[in-house]
């Protein structure tokens, strides 16, 4: 579209040319023929001048358009960066409802791990034992000591959550998965508190995937 507009104003300064040279050419020193022709020039140039000038006003609305969906799309890829860097999280409203889902469960033993050396991991495994307390649950707290199993290293990104208990391993894994974090089931079976209903790690954010946008075509 640059180089269009480009050409259009090139159009237009030579229509400008052609104009001026009919004015010229209308002199009284010219002849009655070369008057007229001057008088066509004219004519023409400011007909060529009216043309180019819509084109070159609707090339810039063009332009102009072109610009606006390329800003609007920077900012929901910026969005969608920020979304994809910040810390996991769960609301206060969201906590209220994973405590009210799993007050069913109320008495059975959940243990959790988290991994180590991660400030984003370690605050969202504090928010999910508040919504277990909340729960009533008998909470197995493993952040303390930093206990983890072997089994826990298949899956360092992520929420890993297995368990005795099907029906609460369900509950616990389509809860976080309904407001978007990414739960995983292991099928093996726990070494660290065996008889929890449900066994519980919480790994590192997964890195986001980034897909460069296509340039845009004129």
């Amino acid at each position: 579209m640059d180089l269009l507009r480009y050409l259009l104003e090139t159009l237009l300064i030579l229509a400008g040319a052609i104009v001026w040279l009919g004015v010229y050419l209308e002199g009284e020193r010219f002849s009655q023929k070369t008057k007229e022709k001057g008088w066509q020039l004219l004519l023409y140039g400011l007909g060529a001048e009216t043309v180019l000038a819509v084109l070159v006003l609707l090339v810039d609305a063009e332009i102009t358009r072109r610009q606006h969906v390329a800003i609007a799309q920077l900012s929901d890829e910026n969005i969608e960066l920020q979304s994809a860097i910040a810390p996991r999280a769960i609301t206060s409203t969201q906590l209220q409802e994973l405590a009210a889902d799993w007050a069913r469960f109320s008495g059975r033993r959940v243990s959790v791990s988290v991994v180590g050396y991660d400030n984003e991991a370690a605050g969202l495994t504090e928010q999910i034992l508040s919504a277990l307390r909340a729960a009533h649950v008998e909470v197995k707290d493993h952040t303390v000591d930093g206990a983890f199993e072997i089994a826990d290293l298949r899956h360092l990104s992520g929420i890993t959550v297995r368990g005795t208990d099907r029906a609460f391993v369900r509950a616990v894994m389509g809860d976080l998965r309904s407001i978007g974090l990414l739960v995983v089931e292991s099928t093996s079976p726990p070494e660290i508190d065996s008889d929890a209903a449900v066994r519980m790690f919480v790994g590192r954010k997964p890195l986001p995937t980034l897909i460069a946008p296509a340039a845009p075509s004129d």
